[in-house]
């Protein structure tokens, strides 16, 4: 009977000690006596806190005992008051470099002042994002010391600390409350997709250089770790709304509510919208990328850096080889005898590809629920999902047209320790490769003549016809007949060239209403699972990971121990990885 009623007790006992709370009030003033809004309040050692109202004035219950109170805010010194008897407490802020006293938790996995930090921290508090004129977080990292920004699109930006950047973020480490969210798929961070908005960051702490040894070897090129805030001391809605030019629209929204002094409730959405920037560059591309190609504008035709589809046609594999030869087809280096030229398809633009309707899009959701178990040991559960349109740069072009990602995270902390687990995982949406897409059209495609054939086409197709050629077969044919048949007419080699491509230019389905063969080709392709060319990348993979952390009662030197694991599960249709039939 003496052990129940030891057993109750000591169950009792948490809800004993809240009975106990004062009610602690106050208000807190500049060195003007001018009230100062969003200061945070907060019990040493606990996650019990509030903020300042726009009236300076703040309301915490307290358990009774010893207790420090910490008052920080942007632009003044973190002040601890050594609570008596007394409810009521005024403070004054004194003027301080915040940047230098700020206390961050990312650079060592401990609260530790900036100016301590073994590493380099670059630290930007919520007011400094508050006036970001940039539409996406990572786009305005550029802005700071020491950061490199390449932008890809108007969500899809990359960033490193040590000026070997690229659109991939290679060896960066991009994180939320000390939570990856990297691609399981694709291994890239797409920009802040899946990201929170800025009306929820708190701090965002940006670690240079190498930070293997709290990071992993993949932190090579830099960290960047977006605090969010707590609901306990952020209460309230909040509301953002940018605009600007092309058709930018950006909607956030937070709501924060203390349901009870132990448990809270979060969430935040955010809808993003703007014209797309499509890449339009038709200049040729370089001859160390494409040695065989010709300069813009060539009747040879050249393959461009912003055009799809144009593929080279090597005339020395053709059977009209010799007579080519014999007509004068111009050759490399102008050796009459040598190897012929290559010419080139007429291809898609970017925009032919994706469509008029194709937009920069960005539509978000986070939940998340939190409780006190104790005044110091905190629990949460949070889901984030996110789904964008964008355009990706890489080896190729890839267009983002339904990216789509979640995460679920469950956490217990304290002061002192932590443990996490979570679930990061990406969804089959529509994600493709432009270079492959206008190619397969090109390539892959069987031919159906157009609205208007020239006499050379329908006569190379008609002497082909039985073999199904594709659209690429019956270019090489006209362009090649043409320019013979120009020949023996007596017209001059770059008269025949000329005609050659006139006579071939509409062999191709090119985007249009004139050509109503481009929309089926565009979605045949674009769908298509057989062949060569298969430009739809259906990534549908995820990973687990779990990770603990524990400082020592060391009296002499901060000593942490800690471990994670994480085990992927890697899918694709066969489209990444060898997972297909």
């Amino acid at each position: 009977m003496q052990k129940k009623i030891c057993f109750l007790i000591l169950l009792m006992a948490p809800l004993f000690l809240f009975a106990q709370d004062k009610q602690i009030t106050g208000t807190v003033k500049n060195v003007a006596g001018q009230p100062v809004a969003g200061v945070s309040v907060l019990v040493l050692g606990t996650f019990n806190g509030t903020t300042t109202n726009a009236s300076g004035k703040y309301s915490l219950k307290v358990p009774s005992g010893k207790n420090t109170l910490v008052f920080s805010a942007v632009g003044s010194t973190t002040q601890n008051v050594v609570l008596t008897d007394a409810l009521e407490y005024d403070i004054t802020f004194v003027e301080g470099n915040s940047q230098l006293d700020g206390v961050i938790v990312s650079a060592s996995r401990i609260a530790e002042r900036i100016m301590e930090t073994p590493v380099t921290v670059e630290s930007i508090n919520k007011r400094q994002l508050e006036i970001n004129p940039s539409a996406d977080l990572i786009s305005g990292l550029s802005r700071y010391k020491g950061i490199d920004v390449n932008q890809s699109s108007f969500l899809l930006g990359s960033f490193s600390t040590r000026g070997f950047n690229s659109s991939k973020s290679e060896r960066v480490i991009q994180m939320i409350d000390n939570v990856d969210y990297m691609d399981p798929s694709l291994s890239l961070y797409a920009g802040n997709i899946m990201g929170i908005p800025e009306i929820d960051i708190e701090t965002v702490d940006i670690i240079h250089g190498a930070n293997s040894a709290l990071y992993g070897a993949n932190a090579f090129n830099g960290v960047i770790n977006q605090i969010s805030k707590d609901p306990f001391k952020y209460e309230g809605l909040a509301l953002a709304v940018r605009g600007g030019s092309r058709n930018l629209i950006d909607l956030n929204a937070r709501l924060a509510v203390k349901l009870t002094p132990k448990l809270a409730f979060k969430i935040n959405a955010t809808y993003f919208k703007a014209n797309e920037f499509i890449a339009e560059n038709q200049g040729a591309r370089s001859l160390g990328l494409v040695p065989t190609n010709n300069p813009a504008g060539s009747d040879l035709g050249w393959d461009a850096i912003n055009r799809y589809g144009d593929i080279g046609v090597n005339p020395n594999t053709l059977a009209s080889a010799n007579m080519l030869r014999a007509a004068g087809f111009p050759t490399v280096n102008g050796q009459p005898t040598g190897a012929l030229k290559t010419f080139f398809a007429q291809g898609f633009t970017e925009r032919d590809l994706l469509g008029p309707e194709f937009d920069a899009k960005n539509v978000r959701i986070n939940p998340s629920l939190h409780y006190l178990i104790t005044s110091k040991i905190k629990a949460s559960y949070e889901y984030r999902g996110g789904t964008g349109a964008a355009i990706y740069q890489s080896s190729n072009r890839y267009s983002f047209d339904k990216y789509v990602a979640n995460l679920n995270k469950f956490e217990v902390k304290s002061d002192k320790w932590a443990l996490r687990a979570y679930r990061n995982a990406d969804k089959p949406g529509r994600i493709y490769d432009l270079s492959f897409w206008g190619t397969g059209i090109v390539a892959q495609e069987k031919y159906t003549p157009g609205p208007n054939p020239t006499a050379v086409e329908m006569a190379v197709f008609n002497s082909i016809a039985s073999s199904n050629p594709v659209y690429s077969t019956v270019f090489a044919g006209t362009y090649t007949n043409a320019f013979l048949s120009a020949r023996n007419n007596g017209q001059t080699v770059d008269q025949a060239l000329a005609f050659a491509r006139a006579q071939s230019a509409n062999v191709v389905p090119f985007a249009g209403p004139s050509d109503p063969r481009f929309a089926a080709n565009r979605t045949n392709i674009r769908d298509s699972k057989t062949g060569n060319f298969k430009p739809q990348i259906g990534p549908n993979s995820y990973f687990w990971d779990y990770s603990g952390q524990y400082q020592l009662p060391v009296k002499f030197a901060t000593v942490i121990v800690g471990g994670s694991y994480r085990k992927y599960t890697l899918r694709s249709d066969g489209t990444l990885f060898s997972d297909g039939t």
